[in-house]
C-alpha cells in the first residue's frame, strides 16, 4: 500500500484473483486481495458465512459478508443445493443456523429425500452418555465401516472418557487434530510423577520429572547422577535421597536436588490417599500450573488436568477393594497407575478403519455416513466462555451437523462431572433451535442421584469455602455429599460432590 511501483507489478502480474475459504481470511489477506484486484477488478472468492468459525486464529465473517459492498459490481452465486447430507439433517442445521440474525439468508436443500431421523438423546451423566455411543457403534455398525464414524466435541478435554471407553471395549480409534488424551505432555508429566511415587525405582519417569518444572538441572548433572548410581548399584531415582555421595555438583544443583527430593516427600505423603490426592498434592507443591500459564494454549491444558482429575475420582469411586493391597499403603495408587497403562499405549493401528475423534473446529471440511455430537449443554456448547458471540458457535454447531451424511445423533448429559465437580448444565440451545426437526430420545436414571442420605461433618449453608479454580465462595445448599456454591459474579454458582472436590472450608 506503500510502496506503488511494488503494488502496479504484482497487479499486472496477477490478472486473475480467485480465493477459496474466503469466510476464513482476516483483515490483512483482505487487504492483499482488494488492493491486488483495485485496477483490474478480476476476483472471485468462494466461501460459506455459515462455515465461519475461526474467529479466535483472526478469521473476520465482516469480509465475506461485506464483499458486495467493498467490489460493488459483484455478481453473487448461491449454491444451495448440497450433495452429502439428507434433507433431514439439512433441515435441522437450517432451523439451527436461521437463529443468527446478522446472517445472508439461504437453506440448503438435497435431492436426498429419505434417511434416518436424527436423534437428540438425554443422558444422566457422561458415563452413560459415553457406554451409549460405543455401544451403538459396536452393536450397528459393521467393523470395516469404523472409518465412517465421527465423534466430534466441543473442547479437546471431553475426548479423555471416550478414549477409555473406546479402548475397553477394543474398538479402534484415531484423534484427529491432537495427540491421544494420555499423551499430552501435561498428563505425561503428571503420570511421570505419581508413577515414580508408586515406583521409587521407575528411572524413566524419574528421568522425565527431575526438570519439570525447570530446576536447572540440565543433561550434565543427570550424566552425573547416572554414573554414581552405576558405582553405587543403585536405581537412578534411588539418588535423590543420597545427593552426598555425589561429587562435583555445585552447590545450585544440591540445592535444587534436595528441593526435589522435598517435593516427592511431600506427594508421598498425600498419596496414600490415592491418586486424586496424590495429582493436587503434585500441582500445589511444584506449582505446575504456573509452567502451563506460560503456554500459549493453556486453557486447553488446564482443561486436560482437570479431565484426568475427574477420572482419577471415578476410578476411586469404582475401584473394587478386594485387588488392592491391605499392606501397601500406595496400593490404590498402584492400581491406577497399572488401569492407566491400558489407555496410554503408543501403538498406532496401520490401518484407516478407526472410529474417529475430533473437535468441531477440526471437523470442517470433512464428511462421515455416521456423526456423534457429544456434550451438547450450556456452557460446554455454546462453550461458557463464547456468550459474547454465541453466533460463531452457532455456525460451529451448523459446521458439526453438516459433516453427517446418512446418521446425525445430538447427546447431552443431565450431570457432568468437571473441574472436581458434578454440574447440572441445561441442553444446549441449539437442541431447541432444532427441535422440529429430531427426535428427542431420553435415557436418563436418576436413581443414582437420589437417596443421599451421607452427609459430611462441619458442612452447612452460609458456610465459606475455597476452590483452586473459581477462588472464595459461600455454600448456598447442601444434599447429602453434594454442595452448591455462589462463588460471586466472576464465576457464578457452582456443584460439587465434597467427597473429591478440591475444596477448602474455613
Amino acid at each position: 500500500n506503500t510502496d506503488k511501483d511494488s503494488l502496479a507489478f504484482w497487479s499486472k502480474k496477477f490478472q486473475y484473483i480467485m480465493v477459496d475459504e474466503y469466510q476464513d481470511t482476516n483483515y490483512v489477506q483482505y487487504k492483499i486481495i482488494e488492493l491486488l484486484s483495485r485496477g483490474h477488478k478480476n476476483i472471485c472468492v468462494v466461501g460459506d458465512s455459515d462455515q465461519s468459525i475461526y474467529a479466535f486464529r483472526g478469521a473476520d465473517i465482516r469480509n465475506i459478508d461485506e464483499f458486495d459492498k467493498d467490489f460493488s459490481n459483484a455478481k453473487t452465486i448461491v449454491l444451495d443445493r448440497n450433495y452429502r447430507s439428507t434433507q433431514k439433517i439439512l433441515d435441522a442445521a437450517n432451523s439451527v443456523i436461521s437463529c443468527n440474525k446478522k446472517r445472508k439468508s439461504k437453506n440448503l436443500w438435497s435431492e436426498k429425500i429419505e434417511g434416518p431421523e436424527i436423534n437428540s438423546i438425554k443422558f444422566s451423566n457422561e458415563n452413560d452418555e459415553t457406554r451409549w455411543i460405543v455401544q451403538e457403534i459396536k452393536e450397528n455398525i459393521e467393523d470395516k465401516s469404523y472409518g465412517e464414524v465421527a465423534i466430534f466435541y466441543r473442547m479437546n478435554s471431553q475426548s479423555r472418557i471416550l478414549q477409555e471407553a473406546l479402548t475397553r471395549e477394543r474398538v479402534p480409534y484415531k484423534v484427529i487434530g491432537d495427540v491421544r488424551f494420555y499423551e499430552r505432555k501435561e498428563i505425561k508429566d503428571i503420570i511421570a510423577y505419581l508413577a515414580l511415587i508408586s515406583n521409587p525405582d521407575n528411572e524413566i519417569a524419574f528421568e522425565r520429572i527431575i526438570n519439570v518444572p525447570k530446576r536447572g538441572i540440565g543433561n550434565a548433572t543427570i550424566e552425573k547422577l547416572r554414573i554414581t548410581a552405576g558405582e553405587l548399584g543403585i536405581p537412578l531415582s534411588q539418588l535423590v535421597y543420597r545427593i552426598e555421595e555425589v561429587d562435583n555438583l555445585t552447590e545450585r544443583v544440591q540445592k535444587q536436588l534436595s528441593n526435589f527430593q522435598e517435593v516427592l516427600v511431600a506427594i508421598k505423603t498425600e498419596a496414600i490417599n490415592g491418586p486424586v490426592q496424590a495429582i493436587s498434592s503434585m500441582l500445589e507443591v511444584t506449582k505446575y500450573e504456573e509452567t502451563l500459564k506460560q503456554e500459549v494454549d493453556y486453557d486447553n491444558r488446564w482443561e486436560n488436568v482437570q479431565s484426568l482429575i475427574t477420572g482419577a475420582s471415578e476410578f476411586e469411586l469404582e475401584v473394587e477393594e478386594e485387588i488392592l493391597d491391605k499392606d501397601d499403603p500406595y496400593s490404590l495408587l498402584t492400581a491406577y497407575i497399572e488401569n492407566l497403562a491400558l489407555f496410554s499405549a503408543t501403538d498406532e493401528l496401520g490401518d484407516d478403519n478407526n472410529i474417529v475423534l475430533m473437535t468441531l473446529h477440526n471437523a470442517k471440511g470433512l464428511e462421515f455416513d455416521t456423526v456423534f455430537i457429544t456434550g451438547m449443554e450450556e456452557n460446554i456448547f455454546p462453550h461458557e466462555l463464547s456468550f459474547d458471540d454465541v453466533e460463531e458457535e452457532r455456525r460451529l454447531c451448523y459446521v458439526g451437523m453438516t459433516r453427517a451424511k446418512e446418521r446425525l445423533f445430538l447427546t447431552h448429559s443431565w450431570a457432568r462431572s468437571s473441574w472436581g465437580g458434578t454440574f447440572y448444565n441445561p441442553p444446549s440451545r441449539f437442541l431447541e433451535e432444532a427441535k422440529e426437526c429430531v427426535n428427542s430420545v431420553d435415557h436418563t436414571d436418576y436413581s443414582s442421584y437420589e437417596n443421599k442420605t451421607k452427609t459430611i461433618e462441619g458442612i452447612s449453608i452460609g458456610k465459606d469455602v475455597t476452590h483452586k479454580a473459581y477462588g472464595r465462595g459461600r455454600i448456598i445448599e447442601v444434599d447429602g455429599t453434594e454442595v452448591t456454591i455462589d462463588f460471586g459474579e466472576e464465576n457464578g454458582i457452582k456443584h460439587f460432590d465434597t467427597e473429591w472436590a478440591p475444596l477448602e472450608f474455613e
